[in-house]
């Protein structure tokens, strides 16, 4: 008995750590960072559990806290989130307008995901006063809401955009702890199937016409050394750039056909560089000029998260495969001397 409680205690002990390490669905974790509100704001704590704090110095602006369960999100793009905001708050608008009240939001689809709502000549707040309301989601399935208010007018707009900074503040820290929602950018690249029949079938299908073109002109006979090094160059940049997707960098959002391409062009590089025949280095030659400029165009359509890192690779792969076309029959010879 006693071994096999021994045994569960590490699991107990790994639980609770995960649990510890979990981000807390609770305001007081992430208010307790904002020095303002603990040196300028009075605190309470509501019947409903809200964080309720009164500036010291005009307690008629307020500003609470309180976390929620959230509503799961239907998109996980920028333009789409923000589109969704504007949806579910639209019968709350149509009703501040029915009553004679001003309603704006605005979305804030960048880490940590957030959106605001602000009221003013609103019977339901007071038509004197104005009212903001931030949504943070903490998590995908948690968000704080922070609700504050003050008189409209002029001499305190000072004072209240005080508070407001203070709230934004109170997002900066949740972004700081907690993972939020990611959003990424909106994009028309391929996804699924047809991702791989236009990252590497179409490559290959090229490599196909091209191979041809290169056995009946310069890519003659068998293939010299100066060939198969550019084949190895070609088939080294391509292994770097697989490599690199591990680590950070540019290459750590490239989409998995492109990577499955580069890799395929290392492979073949290398390989077909140590065959004494020359119908799979041409091939290699091809695939991997194709696969270059297939690279390239995914940089310039903007279907890859960093440009310019994956651009220059594509360049380096396409340039080292078409000099090996041109070095095809020269053992030695002079530098970038074409074959004629």
């Amino acid at each position: 008995m006693l071994r096999r409680v021994g045994c569960l205690l590490p699991l107990f002990a790994f639980c609770g750590a995960a649990f510890a390490a979990a981000p807390p669905c609770e305001p007081a974790p992430f208010l307790a960072r904002v020095p303002f509100l603990a040196e300028q704001m009075s605190s309470t704590t509501a019947p409903d559990g809200r964080l309720v704090f009164s500036l010291r110095n005009d307690p008629r602006i307020q500003a609470s806290f309180r976390t929620a369960a959230a509503a799961p999100l239907a998109s996980t793009t920028r333009l789409g989130f923000a589109a969704e905001v504007g949806r579910r708050l639209a019968p709350e608008a149509g009703a501040v307008k029915a009553r004679g009240g001003q309603m704006l939001v605005a979305a804030i689809p960048f880490p940590p995901a957030a959106y605001r709502v602000v009221r003013r000549g609103d019977p339901e707040i007071g038509t004197d006063r104005i009212a903001g309301r931030l949504t943070v989601y903490v998590s995908p399935t948690c968000e704080l809401v922070a609700d504050y208010a003050a008189p409209d007018a002029m001499l305190l707009r000072a004072q209240f955009g005080e508070v407001v900074a203070a709230v934004d503040a109170v997002r900066d820290v949740v972004g700081r702890l907690a993972p939020s929602v990611p959003l990424h950018d909106e994009s028309n690249a391929p996804v699924g199937g047809l991702a791989y029949l236009v990252g590497l079938g179409l490559p290959a299908v090229v490599a196909v016409i091209l191979t041809f073109l290169l056995s009946r002109s310069v890519a003659k006979g068998a293939p010299g050394a100066l060939s198969k090094a550019a084949m190895i160059f070609v088939g080294a940049t391509s292994g770097l750039v697989v490599a690199g997707s591990k680590y950070a960098g540019f290459p750590t959002a490239l989409p998995p056909e492109i990577l499955a391409l580069v890799a395929a062009v290392s492979a073949a590089g290398v390989v077909t560089a140590f065959l004494p025949a020359g119908v799979p280095l041409r091939f290699a030659i091809a695939f991997g000029c194709a696969a270059g400029f297939s690279i390239v165009g995914y940089a310039l359509l903007g279907w890859v998260a960093e440009p310019y890192g994956i651009s220059l690779a594509g360049a380096c792969i396409s340039l080292g495969s078409i000099l090996a076309a041109l070095w095809w029959t020269r053992a030695t010879g002079r530098f970038l001397m074409p074959i004629l």
